[in-house]
């Protein structure tokens, strides 16, 4: 994945300073957090890496300020943001959230009030894998969807291709 590589490299540079202010306002998340959890800059767009459950990279989210909204990488594919965290950690409770700022967020609110817990996050309320169940299997999981219809709707998908396996 070609993408992939040189969108590293752009990931890698991130925390120049002011950098992350923009988005930091925008998503209400402190630039250390951002940068903590690897949110990179591409020019006008900022960046995240989605890894699977191996910790291999399967796609750069690009986020755009502007249009507020949140794209795969050309020749990507769409992943569970945080699976890499699954195979780490076989024990603690799994958050399920709608969209990668959320999950950031709830990750930084864990870790400051010293819980336990995984975070991950779909790339859209319409988004779930069947492929992504069994990373899930047999855990303890919380789905905090956006109180929506499409985080109904979402919730809902998410529940069906989980019934019976976790």
């Amino acid at each position: 994945l070609a993408p992939v590589a040189a969108a590293i490299e752009v990931i890698s540079a991130a925390g120049t300073d002011g950098a992350l202010d923009e988005l930091a306002k925008h998503r209400g998340i402190p630039t250390r957090v951002l940068r903590a959890y690897g949110v990179g800059v591409n020019g006008p767009r900022y960046t995240l890496a989605v890894r699977d459950h191996q910790g291999r990279i399967v796609d750069i989210r690009q986020y755009d300020v502007k249009h507020k909204l949140m794209m795969s990488t050309a020749g990507c594919r769409v992943g569970l943001y945080g699976a890499e965290q699954l195979k780490e950690n076989t024990t603690d409770i799994v958050y399920l959230c709608e969209g990668e700022w959320d999950a950031i967020a709830l990750r930084w609110l864990i870790k400051w009030n010293k819980a336990e817990g995984i975070v991950v996050a779909v790339p859209g309320a319409g988004t779930f894998k069947p492929e992504w169940v069994q990373w899930l299997r047999h855990r303890h999981v919380r789905c905090l969807y956006d109180a929506d219809p499409p985080g109904r709707k979402g919730e809902e998908l998410a529940r069906n291709r989980l019934k019976g396996q976790v």
